[in-house]
């Protein structure tokens, strides 16, 4: 979880010990529910276990039981962001946003040695899947994650 505060953002105490305690408890941010504290933001880095054929999955289950999914292979794609912003204007959430580096900037990232280089008249290849799921869908990629994440 990003724990360095952004110089725009003005942190309150309640903000900080939120921090605190999604660090020591990160699974806390699972169930979003009102009234939890991700106000402005809360950035988690997601390190992805792969599947048999290389796909990392990412969902997010709706109250309906629809399901928002990403799939993405982390050989290609290493990290992996959730961003979640919670103010009295925006409700937001990043599901899971597949990427080469940490959103901590260009030099932050070029010293964790995130940055990568494309030479002139080279290519790279990215493959990622998005879309919605039923609720059928939504509860055999539920459990497809459970036994990836189990190993």
């Amino acid at each position: 979880m990003r724990t360095v505060i952004p110089p725009h953002v003005n942190p309150t105490p309640e903000y900080r010990a939120f921090l605190k305690e999604l660090s020591e408890n990160p699974t806390k941010h699972t169930v979003l529910a009102p009234g939890l504290a991700f106000d402005p933001e809360v950035v988690f880095y997601l390190t992805y276990k792969a599947d048999k054929d290389g796909w990392a999955r990412s969902m997010m289950v709706h109250t309906d039981g629809y399901a928002s999914a990403i799939r993405h292979k982390p050989s290609q794609l290493e990290h992996g962001v959730r961003w979640i912003s919670r103010t009295a204007d925006q409700d937001c959430f990043g599901l899971c946003l597949p990427s080469t580096a940490e959103p901590d900037g260009y030099h932050a990232e070029k010293t964790k040695g995130n940055v990568k280089n494309l030479a002139g008249g080279r290519s790279v290849r990215f493959d990622c899947q998005a879309g919605l799921l039923t609720p059928a869908e939504a509860r055999e990629e539920e459990a497809l994650i459970g036994r990836i994440l189990a190993g």
